[in-house]
């Protein structure tokens, strides 16, 4: 559930929980250029790479996105003294040719 504002739109910023497998369903959703079961349902999701953090207290959860590999990798972690360490195993260790 995400948070609203007074008008009930969506903040977007904060407050999404998530399962793991719903976090890698929404990296799939945007691998697929926002189709999911032949049905359209984000417009214009096209991109060659999407990073998305969600951080805490020291704490994240990371979906990124490879559209030109098809690949998706999502990391849950307790990191405390480098957050960006999943963007760097993502790069230097998933995407490494």
């Amino acid at each position: 559930m995400s948070s609203q504002d007074s008008q009930g739109i969506a903040i977007g910023g904060f407050g999404l929980r998530m399962k793991i497998e719903d976090m890698l369903k929404f990296g799939v959703l945007y691998a697929q250029n926002g189709e999911w079961n032949s049905k359209q349902l984000i417009k214009d999701a096209e991109n060659k790479t999407f990073y998305a953090m969600g951080m805490g207290g020291g704490r994240g959860q990371y979906i990124f996105v490879n559209q030109d590999r098809g690949l998706v990798a999502v990391f849950t972690t307790i990191i405390s003294d480098n957050s960006l360490l999943p963007l760097q195993w993502f790069n230097n260790y998933i995407l490494k040719e």
